[in-house]
């Protein structure tokens, strides 16, 4: 919900919402998933793998994760607004050998002094992949940074969202929660029986704090698995991307 007494800033132009071209899109999409991942290499010694899926999703399924998304949707009069009775497609991009996003899974963000005595460690890439747009933990000469880049997996979909199951070394996961899964959305402001909404929306779970963070919860995780048939099994170190509703000539 919108907190009353700010400017509203719509993240993004119009042109985030129109027709890409395709060809530029796909390689978009693929370019900028292969840079991140490649500065992510767990073992150096070993290549990074990636696994590019297209697959359709049935109506029941879609509707179980989205459902509650629609009638933002509807409020921002979406262009390419889907048939939510009908079969859809989805993408899923996934790595392999790779560190997944590491760090605490807090909205908080980190210090300076956290973001330097963690480094020998692990790095705070959730919450610059979640959290912050415009910046990252990688230091210069390296190829992507999930700052900007990241912004092809929600502009690929539909309904502009995207989900994310990643996978982390213990040392990596300050509060034990070594696979870790959410959701992101980025619409406009909106209204909806009588409240003011952020372009932001979020799917996850509150902890103690009322804060939001991605859910642990490994049944969970193994229905996701299942639902957009990921290559990935629970505890396989990397990160993967499912972009929902992909355009049909995306294949």
């Amino acid at each position: 919900e919108s907190p009353v007494g700010i400017r509203e800033n719509e993240q993004i132009g119009e042109e985030f919402f129109s027709n890409a071209e395709v060809l530029s899109e796909v390689s978009g999409v693929v370019r900028e998933s292969i840079q991140n991942s490649l500065d992510e290499a767990f073992d150096n010694a070993k290549p990074i793998h990636m696994v590019f899926t297209v697959g359709r999703q049935s109506p029941d399924v879609a509707n179980r994760y989205f459902q509650d998304l629609y009638p933002h949707l509807t409020a921002i009069a979406m262009r390419e607004m889907p048939n939510f009775t009908e079969q859809s497609q989805f993408l899923v991009i996934e790595d392999f050998n790779t560190r997944g996003l590491e760090g605490p899974t807090t909205p908080i963000a980190p210090s300076d002094e956290a973001l330097i005595d963690a480094k020998p460690i692990y790095k705070h890439s959730f919450w610059f992949f979640e959290w912050k747009t415009g910046g990252s933990d990688k230091g210069s000469g390296n190829r992507g940074s999930w700052g900007v880049g990241k912004i092809v997996f929600p502009r690929a979909s539909r309904i502009k969202s995207h989900l994310v199951l990643s996978s982390r070394r213990a040392e990596a996961s300050p509060n034990g929660d070594t696979s870790i899964l959410f959701g992101h959305s980025i619409l406009k402001f909106r209204s909806i029986g009588g409240k003011r909404f952020v372009p932001d929306c979020q799917w996850m779970i509150k902890d103690e704090q009322n804060m939001s963070i991605p859910s642990a919860d490994a049944v969970a995780q193994a229905q996701f698995i299942t639902d957009w048939k990921l290559t990935r099994q629970i505890g396989e170190l990397g990160t993967s991307i499912v972009v929902p509703f992909c355009r049909e000539n995306m294949n």
